[in-house]
């Protein structure tokens, strides 16, 4: 009876967890961490700062915002104003941007960007971060 009983617990448990979302936060958390550690060159910003630095009203000019994922992913959905980059073949010299200019890059998950901001890092540009 006494196993039965912590059994039952067990069940209980893990279908609460599952429940709750905890599996998929763990797993975004994993992500993450695998991102910034594989990119620790790369500064990162959240949805958050993002939103917060294109809404905000002393800012008169929003930074480059570049999509690194798939055409196809892009012709899905993009960010208003986001400029389609391959993951690729990042041809950032083609888009005349200014080394200094604020740029975020973004993906879905955050592996493509960081790596498309690392490049672009090494090739002079000063203001890159990832969004994560």
């Amino acid at each position: 009876m006494k196993k039965f009983a912590l059994a039952l617990v067990a069940v209980a448990g893990v279908l609460l967890w599952a429940r709750t979302g905890c599996s998929q936060d763990l797993t975004w958390s994993a992500v993450l961490k695998g991102v910034r550690t594989e990119y620790k060159d790369v500064r990162h910003i959240s949805t958050d700062s993002l939103a917060t630095l294109l809404t905000s009203s002393e800012r008169t000019n929003g930074p480059i915002i570049l999509d690194t994922r798939t055409r196809a992913e892009y012709d899905v959905s993009h960010i208003e104003g986001a400029i389609f980059v391959d993951p690729e073949n990042p041809a950032i010299d083609s888009l005349g941007i200014d080394k200094d200019a604020p740029i975020v890059a973004y993906c879905s998950v955050g592996y493509r960007s960081s790596q498309v901001a690392r490049a672009l890092q090494d090739q002079g540009f000063s203001n890159v971060v990832n969004l994560e």
